[in-house]
């Protein structure tokens, strides 16, 4: 049997005794006699619950097999004294998500990726808040369908680019197809040029994004479930995940900063050429308050990352 994706996490037994005792405490809390019918699932283990039957990859796979075998579109699962639950129809999720999204939106706390990489800037994994309301409001404002067909222009030059490139190259067309996306999406956020090769603000963001994935894979690191343990000290046995969290987050921060300093250089400059930042830089002007100023940063980074 493989050992658990957690195991190659955190190497030591310190911490991971120190977990399993604390898990045990939680469960020990719970009373069951006044919880409510709950969805089926796979059958837990004392303590740990699922966590050493959580896929590490293709998760969604394991979750169809759950449904079919469980004969629910919903799921229940524990993990290390977290509960899961796992929607796996588009029907269910448009009546829970959409129609009572008053009661059922909110999102999980997620201490690695959120806390410790500092992806919480982006308001697919924020809790239901004010922060969130006012993201999602500026991004349909620039998002909505009548608002995207003011760049249809920007999106057929892109691609007529593509298709000279394909002519050229035609045994990139994998490479070409994969940064298209990129290309259109920094143009309309940022007004900036992707290069076609080895494109730093391109590259930026897929290191970003491929720690973000790491992080955000549940049942991968133990902080997720003891939420405690972003307080150990990075030099303390056990704690790599600290030190990965660390390096990971500097890619993170910088798919934010290095995009919207570049904007504001150009503005400063007069070469900034039209783009969402700049509408957003002109509109809040100097005398914005703490967090539109942090959501002027923030927003256009979630088109930015959500298309490379």
């Amino acid at each position: 049997m493989d050992i658990p994706t957690i195991f190659y996490t955190y190497p030591s037994w310190m911490v991971i005794g120190f977990a399993v005792i604390v898990s045990g405490l939680l469960f020990a809390k719970q009373d069951k006699s006044k919880q409510a019918p709950l969805p089926p699932g796979p059958k837990a283990w004392p303590i740990v619950g699922n966590a050493f039957q959580l896929p590490k990859e293709y998760e969604w796979l394991t979750y169809q097999e759950w449904s079919r075998k469980y004969g629910s579109d919903i799921l229940y699962f524990t993990s290390w004294g977290q509960p899961h639950i796992v929607i796996n129809s588009a029907q269910v999720a448009s009546e829970l998500l959409e129609k009572k999204s008053s009661l059922y939106s909110d999102r999980p706390r997620m201490p690695m990726l959120n806390e410790l990489v500092g992806f919480d800037w982006d308001f697919s994994f924020m809790p239901y808040g004010n922060e969130w309301k006012e993201s999602r409001k500026i991004f349909t404002q620039y998002f909505r369908p009548t608002a995207a067909a003011n760049y249809r222009p920007i999106e057929t030059q892109k691609t007529r680019d593509l298709l000279l490139e394909l002519l050229e190259t035609p045994e990139d067309f994998m490479k070409l197809f994969r940064i298209l996306s990129g290309k259109i999406i920094m143009a309309l956020v940022y007004g900036i040029e992707v290069q076609k090769t080895s494109d730093p603000y391109v590259g930026i963001a897929e290191r970003g994004l491929q720690g973000a994935n790491m992080a955000g894979n549940v049942g991968t690191y133990l902080v997720d479930f003891i939420p405690a343990l972003k307080y150990v000290p990075d030099w303390f046995p056990g704690a790599r995940f600290k030190r990965q969290a660390r390096e990971w987050r500097v890619d993170v921060d910088a798919m934010i900063t290095v995009p919207y300093n570049a904007v504001k250089s150009a503005m400063e400059n007069g070469r900034a050429v039209p783009s969402m930042l700049h509408s957003m830089l002109e509109e809040s002007g100097e005398n914005a308050d703490a967090l539109r100023s942090k959501l002027t940063a923030s927003v256009p980074a979630v088109a930015y990352n959500g298309k490379i």
